[in-house]
């Protein structure tokens, strides 16, 4: 190697400085290139399918953002959505799931930041942002295309800004980017108003327990002055303010979703707290759309939903104290698309590790004492409500991830400082070698679920070109080969009525309605198939997809003997099969009425 040696020397002696940060760089790199290879592949998940694409390309059809009743999704808040909208427009499906990763990116970076700001060392911020990224359900939402991601950052973004603002002098610049932020993440997905609402609820709290010395002034008036003009009053006030100023700057950013929501359904935020809106609007303008639309709204979602303990009870015979332990089960027993387990997997070290940043509260300095608090105290609450409020999903409790992690990262420098400061010797070595070890062997169970991926995505059979396109798709999505025979057969005015897909309409080039529920109901109504039929061409629909595995239980088990028979009828006497392959059936609708109009006109309808 020809260098002087002093050059050498100096080169050598900073990467044994630095080697750890270099190690955990390099697993970053691997983590990171996970991602992309993982993620370059076409998208087969469900929510993709049934949302996240389906109706941005819905949009880019019909070249605006229209009502689609049919489709209860449309009516959430589309922030992520619309960033799709742009690769589908060039005819890529597969960009958006780089631009769903590059929010998990922006929120490691956010907390690397405020980690070696925090403590003051690189190396922490480091392992930070390895803790955050290599955890299973952020390995999974960063190869997806969903909007989850999106919200973990808004949500981050603001916690951390308020964090910022108490920590600063309470600067208006601070707040208002909290309000920014914490407004986008509404915009991306509903469950940003549990954030609104809890950090809302601290910015008061942060407040009045700001650390106010002898010569602080707020708004121009020292200490003294505010103690002569009844300073809790003055500061009370000031503190309310600045909530208010918050919640007012989120809401403002995620007006344009509540306005498009309100002239269409009357609502705000539909499909939420759809009862309490109706009341309001019992005597003011209705929606006056034909009564097809509305029937298809009004029974997307239930009122009287069964309670989810119950449901988990019944569904999944889990004991009392399994349904009040999921809050501590989550880290523990998750699983992807097993909805028992949480549809989702964490890690350990998020239960463990925030725990260290607690229980050394008491040495800490009082700002620091307060972050601590604040972090963990978003957690558990976005936690518990969770829990309270919905079945749950580790999805929807994805915002408390930053927060832990940071908390984690804390809690270990903490107990690394207590073991060098208190320990010498043999056993300092033993404390140090006891945490190297605890976190290498839970990181370890991130890297077996990354490799688990590698087997289930398969992403190398589709970039090796071993599989095409239409094949890799049929791998994961059985219905696609029925799709595939629509869009190539049937004509561009043809509707199909689709029972039992999981409104996975997105790879449909032909307009398609999943409403289960409507055929129940048309079957309940029909008195013979020829009704039936009817019932159906009314509606304008022309076809019908039947996924038949699930559909025959739904025959043998909800319809009585006479009912039955009308179906057979009606399948017999009023459809054409045109396809089937394993449970996917393709019917056209036979249109016999004394005056028929033109197959498939009924599309408008």
């Amino acid at each position: 190697m020809n260098c002087p040696d002093l050059s050498c020397a100096t080169m050598f002696k900073a990467i044994r400085k630095n080697w750890l940060s270099i190690f955990i760089g390099g697993l970053l790199g691997a983590v990171v290139l996970s991602d992309l290879i993982l993620a370059a592949v076409p998208p087969v998940s469900r929510d993709a399918l049934t949302h996240h694409l389906a109706v941005p390309k819905l949009y880019l059809k019909y070249g605006s953002m229209f009502e689609i009743p049919t489709v209860v999704f449309s009516y959430y808040p589309m922030n992520l959505d619309l960033l799709y909208l742009i690769p589908l427009y060039f005819g890529n499906d597969i960009i958006p799931k780089y631009i769903h990763f590059a929010f998990a990116l922006l929120t490691a970076w956010f907390i690397y930041v405020f980690v070696k700001d925090r403590i003051g060392k690189p190396l922490y911020g480091l392992l930070g942002v390895l803790l955050f990224l290599s955890l299973p359900i952020i390995i999974k939402l960063s190869i997806t295309v969903y909007v989850d991601l999106g919200l973990v950052f808004f949500s981050a973004a603001s916690l951390l800004y308020v964090l910022k603002w108490a920590a600063k002098g309470y600067q208006i610049r601070h707040l208002l980017l909290a309000g920014v932020f914490c407004g986008l993440g509404l915009g991306t997905k509903y469950n940003g108003l549990i954030s609104l609402f809890l950090i809302a609820l601290f910015i008061p709290v942060l407040y009045l327990r700001g650390n106010l010395q002898p010569d602080y002034a707020i708004g121009g008036l020292s200490i003294e002055t505010l103690r002569k003009k009844n300073a809790s009053v003055v500061i009370s006030y000031r503190a309310l303010r600045a909530a208010v100023v918050f919640i007012s700057v989120s809401l403002v950013v995620f007006s344009p979703w509540m306005i498009r929501n309100y002239i269409w359904t009357r609502n705000p935020i539909y499909p939420l707290y759809q009862t309490v809106f109706s009341s309001l609007n019992q005597s003011g303008k209705m929606n006056t759309q034909n009564d097809g639309p509305i029937a298809f709204r009004n029974n997307e979602k239930s009122d009287s939903r069964i309670n989810h303990f119950i449901l988990r009870k019944k569904v999944f015979d889990e004991t009392p104290l399994e349904l009040i332990t999921i809050p501590v089960r989550i880290f523990f027993q998750g699983k992807d698309n097993n909805p028992r387990y949480f549809d989702g997997k964490l890690n350990p070290y998020l239960f463990f590790f925030p725990f260290l940043a607690i229980i050394g509260l008491r040495g800490l300095p009082k700002r620091q004492k307060r972050e601590n608090l604040a972090l963990f105290s978003f957690s558990v609450l976005f936690l518990l409500y969770g829990f309270f409020q919905i079945d749950m999903r580790i999805r929807y409790i994805a915002p408390i991830i930053p927060p832990l992690v940071i908390l984690s990262v804390i809690g270990l420098h903490q107990t690394v400082t207590l073991i060098r400061d208190k320990w010498t010797g043999a056993k300092r070595r033993v404390g140090f070698g006891l945490v190297a070890v605890a976190v290498i062997s839970l990181l370890m169970l991130n890297a077996q679920y990354i490799v688990a991926q590698f087997r289930w995505v398969d992403p190398m059979s589709y970039l090796s070109g071993r599989l095409g396109r239409d094949d890799y798709i049929k791998k994961y999505r059985g219905e696609y080969p029925a799709i595939q025979f629509i869009n190539l057969h049937l004509p561009q005015t043809a509707r199909l009525l689709a029972l039992y897909l999981g409104n996975r309409i997105y790879y449909c080039d032909r307009e398609m309605v999943c409403n289960d529920d409507f055929f129940k109901r048309a079957i309940a109504a029909a008195t013979s198939a020829d009704s039936l039929g009817d019932i159906l061409l009314s509606r304008g629909f022309s076809h019908l997809l039947i996924r038949y595995d699930y559909f025959t239980y739904f025959i043998l088990n909800y319809l009585n003997n006479e009912k039955r028979m009308l179906f057979h009828r009606f399948l017999e006497t009023k459809t054409k099969k045109l396809f089937s392959e394993r449970v996917y059936h393709v019917f056209e609708i036979l249109d016999a009425r004394p005056a028929p109009t033109v197959i498939n006109s009924p599309a408008e309808g």
